[in-house]
């Protein structure tokens, strides 16, 4: 039977065909652009298909809803295969799917190795991570030669110089000989002032911190300044009747305070909270004490200077005075005249009926 014509329709029950093949799109020429295979029709469900796909070029079974006239088919799903027994190479599938992971692969078929890390093979030949991260297998980046021999090459040149080493330690025993061999190997208690000790080695003084070595910071010598200092008090002390009749004059002020009774012996004297002459908690020996000193020691006496002209008549007879006063106390007894200013450090006691003080101005703290 021979039939000519673009399209045959067979409604049969069954097919049988004697041909040990069939061939589809017998018509096609030139490069293939049609997906070619056999729709099976699904009712409602659409179509199943068995087709070779002419965009991934592979066989495919598939769900679609394309109809027969189309050309390309576009599955709504994969179909799943079931089958028998697989081929692989000749072998069965599962045997061959073992096989080929039984090598060095088989510790990585399925799971991850731990990231970032350089590979080996282990003991028994398989793939395995080793301690080497990948940063520091990328260390070796920029290695021009084999590396244990520029290693080898560079204890070679330090076995060559180790005479020049040799003549560099006796040098250096040599220099830590002298004033900084008490240095050479711990350090010095922090924060003090340093000195040359008894053997003439660089030390630090235990009692003085490099902040009180900062007071010390003066303009001349501090010793020639603590003489004038004593000098100007001798021809203080001299002036000191002065004050007495002036204080008479003024115990309703500041002074009213300590006109009857002396105040606690040896400590600091402020003005209280009533603006009166009080004590404080600081002792005269905590004044005297340089590790005390809460001020640059040069702005304290340039502060405490008092110039006052040269009373070389009157030094003599007040060193008895000056003696007294430096002790902490003085009795006048009878008048005292005195033309000069007189400035007195430390405390005063008046006894007397009166005071007279003839002055311009009163300054009293």
């Amino acid at each position: 039977l021979t039939v000519l014509g673009d399209s045959v329709t067979a409604n049969t029950i069954n097919s049988v065909i004697q041909d040990r093949f069939l061939l589809l799109a017998n018509s096609a020429t030139g490069a293939p652009s049609a997906d070619v295979g056999i729709l099976m029709n699904r009712g409602n469900e659409g179509n199943a298909a068995i087709f070779y796909d002419e965009s991934t070029k592979s066989f495919t079974l598939a769900e679609t809803r394309d109809p027969d006239s189309n050309v390309v088919i576009s599955p709504t799903g994969l179909a799943n295969l079931a089958v028998g027994t697989l081929k692989y190479n000749g072998a069965d599938l599962s045997t061959a799917i073992t096989d080929n992971r039984s090598g060095a692969v088989s510790t990585v078929y399925k799971d991850n190795l731990t990231v970032s890390r350089a590979l080996v093979s282990d003991g028994s030949g398989k793939i395995s991570v080793s301690d080497v991260t990948s940063t520091e297998l990328g260390y070796l980046d920029g290695v021009t030669s084999a590396i244990q021999t520029q290693i080898n090459a560079v204890d070679s040149r330090v076995t060559s110089n180790s005479t020049g080493t040799a003549a560099v330690e006796t040098r250096r025993v040599a220099n830590i000989a002298g004033a900084v061999s008490t240095i050479t190997t711990s350090d010095l208690t922090a924060s003090r002032a340093l000195v040359s000790d008894g053997s003439g080695k660089v030390a630090a003084l235990a009692s003085v911190t490099s902040t009180e070595l900062g007071y010390v910071d003066a303009t001349s010598s501090i010793q020639t300044q603590l003489d004038a200092g004593v000098t100007n008090a001798a021809a203080v002390v001299t002036e000191a009747v002065g004050i007495e009749a002036r204080r008479v004059a003024n115990i309703a002020g500041a002074v009213s305070t300590i006109t009857t009774s002396d105040l606690t012996a040896s400590r600091a004297l402020v003005s209280s909270g009533a603006g009166k002459v009080a004590i404080s908690d600081v002792t005269a020996t905590e004044i005297s004490y340089l590790d005390g000193v809460t001020g640059a020691i040069q702005t304290q006496i340039e502060g405490t200077r008092i110039s006052i002209a040269d009373n070389s008549t009157r030094i003599v007879a007040a060193e008895a005075n000056i003696a007294g006063v430096l002790a902490g106390t003085k009795n006048f007894t009878g008048g005292v005249t005195m033309g000069d200013d007189l400035v007195i450090q430390g405390n005063l006691t008046v006894l007397g009926d009166s005071v007279t003080a003839n002055t311009i101005n009163s300054v009293i703290q």
